[in-house]
């Protein structure tokens, strides 16, 4: 015996009969008047996004004909219970901004747990706080957890200090630094930590240069051939006779 929300998963998978597509949640809606058994798809076709709370339900309208879903439409605002202004009554406990805001810091909580130095915790707690002002809760808790990876490969370098421009690159490489731009400007903000320009394209150069080497067959002739080639250039370069960017 299994209670009533179990039992679905013990059920055969049939086809909806209104769309076809295999479910084990098939059921009857009667506002339909139309006796199939439909997947949940289906059984939603006619929920819109209630102009109050925001959530997909279904639209019933009021003494205006405001279509409202059926808890906007019946029950009183409530206040949120973190910052107490005025939300629909269909909302949940919280307003956006402290939803999004407790989304970020519950997350936080749970990545920091990754770090094994108490400074570096600080520095990714105080990364995170000014993430949020800068680009607002709901997007700080949509990049955390790429912005994460930043200090996760960075770990090493962050020696009761904040790593170097020269740490950074050789880490990261140019490409590596371009996925975290709102890092680095925070890196740049706060610790005065800058990438030369010209530091930056040099290690793109050689990174691209590398790759080109690396599509070639191995082991082979033509390789052999290349990889010489290219340390006589690389020779050129030390010796100024040639730039990065011609060598590549």
């Amino acid at each position: 015996m299994v209670c009533n929300s179990c039992s679905v998963y013990f059920r055969p998978i049939e086809p909806c009969e209104r769309c076809g597509t295999p479910s084990q949640k098939l059921t009857r809606i009667s506002r339909f008047n139309d006796d199939l058994r439909v997947c949940p798809k289906c059984a939603t076709r006619d929920y819109e996004t209630c102009p109050s709370c925001q959530k997909h339900r279904l639209l019933e309208s009021d003494v205006s004909g405001q279509r409202t879903c059926k808890k906007c439409r019946d029950k009183p605002q409530k206040s949120c219970k973190a910052c107490h202004c005025m939300i629909a009554a269909g909302c949940a406990d919280l307003c956006d901004d402290c939803y999004w805001h407790q989304n970020l810091w519950n997350k936080f909580d749970q990545n920091q747990k990754v770090f094994e130095s108490s400074d570096l915790k600080q520095q990714y707690e105080n990364y995170i706080g000014w993430l949020e002002k800068k680009v607002g809760s709901h997007k700080a808790a949509l990049y955390i957890n790429k912005h994460t990876h930043f200090f996760i490969k960075t770990e090493i370098d962050w020696n009761q200090s904040v790593p170097t421009p020269k740490q950074l690159l050789v880490r990261l490489r140019s490409s590596g630094l371009r996925k975290f731009e709102l890092v680095m400007q925070w890196l740049e903000e706060v610790h005065d930590i800058r990438i030369d320009m010209d530091n930056k394209k040099s290690c793109s150069e050689r990174d691209q240069m590398e790759k080109l080497v690396q599509r070639i067959l191995q082991p082979s002739l033509a390789y052999d051939v290349v990889l010489e080639y290219k340390n006589k250039l690389e020779e050129k370069i030390k010796r100024g006779e040639t730039s990065i960017r011609s060598a590549r």
